[in-house]
């Protein structure tokens, strides 16, 4: 089938992220379909952004046909990130009638960054007559509610939730790394076919597997030289990861026990500023490592942490990508999120506590600390076999074709 993903931020293992439409459509093309990517030229999330002459210019990865749109450079959340959106959306618009006669799209993607991706696959869909589907990632405008804080009646998260209500009533289907956005299309009343497949990771050899960074390795050299167990957060420096909270568990830990931040991000100076005087020693920040270096860093760790405010947003899934990580390093794992979904429970691979209390997370430091090395080693392979068995980008990227391929069936029926 000839498949068009319409993700702005995509990227691939040279660029950086956002990885999971290079991911996926990789393994398309490897079972024989033709995939094209469009995507704008400039991402916050990447680590490297192509340069190209033209709009439209195409570039192809692995057998993927990425397909380049000029947008403007930004630096922060400013006007200029704004500028950026609206000249993608524009572009494409514009040249929705050439790409829907050049790329014959069977099944056009929205993998939404923002929900009025839908507008353009629909506009797309009406020429080429291809079937459409909404692909969940952020929950728009739930995160500006329940994490940012922004008001209903706000004429912005008014705006938003008018896209949104949009495109999921302007699909044919629904696909989420959210396990629950089903939730979220019974309060808008929407009725559609729903699937959940979440974020995974490589696991067949075709991605680079680095090691660790010198500096870092060393740094962990020197810590277990002095008796330290060490709990790992790695991931981006954002409000919605419950960092505050993992910062301030530093003061209820024992002398022996520290905490390592990986990562960056805009929040970074302020969470330095946060550790107390008396956890000084306690609290390392990391820089953040290459996408390559993820598993061999995390395994440098005795156990590692994720965890989110609690919030409304997280009834409809947690769809974090470290968790996948997290069990693919063979570490045990302290979760807490107030989730219907927690697949740390299902595999039984690590502690699951209250959300959003520094207490708890150093008791379940505390936990693992005193558990037996044996049994910390099997809690983590318990979660590296669960991550092997599930959660595999073949195996994903196979149940998001059969979700294609039933509406592709249905068309036939139609006709």
């Amino acid at each position: 089938m000839n498949i068009l993903l319409i993700n702005h931020y995509a990227g691939s293992d040279e660029l950086g992220m956002e990885f999971r439409p290079y991911y996926m459509s990789r393994e398309w093309v490897k079972q024989g379909h033709d995939v094209t990517v469009l995507a704008a030229t400039y991402s916050h999330l990447r680590k490297v952004n192509p340069v190209v002459e033209k709009d439209f210019t195409e570039q192809y990865v692995d057998g993927v046909r990425y397909l380049w749109v000029k947008a403007p450079a930004y630096k922060s959340n400013n006007h200029m990130r704004m500028v950026n959106i609206i000249t993608f959306y524009n572009k494409v618009k514009h040249r929705a009638k050439e790409l829907a006669e050049k790329y014959k799209p069977d099944i056009i993607i929205g993998s939404s960054t923002y929900p009025h991706d839908m507008r353009l696959v629909n506009y797309i869909a009406d020429i080429s007559g291809g079937k459409r589907i909404f692909e969940v990632h952020d929950l728009w405008p739930a995160t500006m509610i329940y994490v940012h804080g922004f008001a209903e009646n706000n004429l912005f998260t008014k705006y938003i939730a008018k896209a949104e209500k949009f495109a999921y009533e302007n699909t044919d289907a629904v696909v989420s790394i959210w396990s629950h956005v089903n939730i979220r299309m019974q309060e808008l009343g929407v009725d559609k076919p729903y699937h959940y497949i979440p974020n995974g990771i490589i696991i067949d050899g075709s991605s680079k597997v680095d090691e660790a960074p010198e500096e870092l390795k060393a740094q962990v050299e020197a810590l277990r030289a002095q008796g330290k167990f060490i709990t790992m957060y790695l991931g981006g420096f954002a409000a919605a990861n419950a960092l505050e909270e993992f910062i301030d568990s530093a003061d209820y830990l024992d002398e022996n026990q520290v905490i390592m931040l990986v990562g960056d991000g805009m929040m970074k100076d302020e969470y330095k500023n946060r550790v107390s005087e008396k956890s000084r020693d306690k609290v390392i920040f990391v820089p953040k490592v290459n996408k390559t270096q993820v598993k061999k860093t995390l395994e440098l760790a005795d156990c590692c942490y994720i965890g989110a405010k609690k919030s409304l947003l997280y009834r409809y899934g947690a769809g974090m990508n470290k968790i996948f990580d997290y069990m693919y390093a063979s570490r045990p794992i302290i979760f807490g999120i107030e989730t219907p979904s927690n697949p740390i429970k299902e595999a039984d691979c690590g502690l699951t506590i209250e959300a959003g209390s520094p207490q708890a997370i150093a008791e379940a430091i505390k936990t693992l600390n005193a558990a037996p090395k044996q049994e910390l080693e099997e809690m983590g392979r318990r979660g590296y076999d669960f991550a092997l068995e599930n959660y595999g980008y073949k195996r994903l990227s196979g149940m998001f074709i059969n979700a294609m391929q039933s509406l592709l069936d249905e068309r036939k029926e139609e006709r």
